[in-house]
């Protein structure tokens, strides 16, 4: 490999190191200050031993960042949402016209033995007969619908009107303290806005994004760019550790 492939190499793995180092101190800084945000760096600082332990795990079982390849053009390139990176404490919003990529990304995760919970507006019989998911999934159904039997699955189903989010939050409460590393996927955004208010929303989730960092584990939101305006869509965005 000639010197300049070299630089290449280092300058573009020093380019996403700084990339990814600074949208954390953002997303810190937005949501902590005074003595929290110092405690939050230094914690995150501590920690930094075992992400990078993590990031060799991750390399090893696939190498192909390792690999250089030529800056692509704006029209060929392609982000594939399943390829994120994702770690314990942190939330990903998807903003996607279909949940599938978020979806796909939720049975990863819960495929490396984690615990699941399914939050959306679409009824379980659509989400269970489309996605193959393991026993250890529970599901609620943001409906006014009051069906409460679903005996013919074999997984824990709740309703829960899109309104209350007393009680949804609640549900994730309890589900997070039972779950070490649990992974929770929520979608449905508008409908809660639409049943409430886009601020009620937004502090809910703050706190749903607080208590994921406490308990380390994972939060996955997918919502359609089309279904909330730009400024609400920004403010959004600044409670999540990673925006695809």
């Amino acid at each position: 490999m000639d010197q300049e492939k070299k630089i290449e190499l280092y300058l573009r793995g020093y380019e996403e190191g700084q990339k990814e180092a600074w949208s954390k101190i953002k997303h810190m800084v937005s949501r902590y200050d005074g003595w929290e945000l110092k405690s939050r760096i230094e914690s995150r600082l501590g920690t930094l031993y075992q992400d990078v332990k993590s990031k060799k795990v991750d390399l090893k079982e696939d190498p192909s960042p390792l690999f250089f390849e030529e800056p692509e053009t704006e029209s060929e390139k392609v982000t594939s949402d399943l390829e994120v990176d994702l770690y314990n404490g942190e939330g990903l919003l998807l903003i996607e016209e279909n949940p599938d990529d978020s979806i796909n990304k939720f049975s990863t995760l819960i495929s490396e033995e984690r615990n699941g919970l399914f939050i959306s507006r679409d009824s379980p019989d659509k989400i269970i007969k489309r996605f193959e998911f393991g026993s250890d999934v529970s599901f609620i159904w943001l409906s006014k619908s009051s069906r409460k039997d679903f005996s013919e699955f074999d997984y824990e189903i709740k309703t829960v009107s899109p309104s209350n989010l007393q009680k949804l939050s609640s549900l994730i409460g309890t589900f997070l303290k039972s779950n070490e590393e649990g992974v929770i996927f929520m979608s449905g955004i508008q409908s809660i806005i639409n049943y409430t208010s886009f601020n009620k929303l937004q502090r809910f989730i703050g706190w749903t994004m607080d208590n994921v960092s406490e308990k380390n584990g994972f939060l996955i939101c997918s919502i359609p760019e089309s279904s909330i305006k730009e400024k609400r869509l920004g403010i959004l965005k600044a409670e999540f550790d990673v925006v695809v």
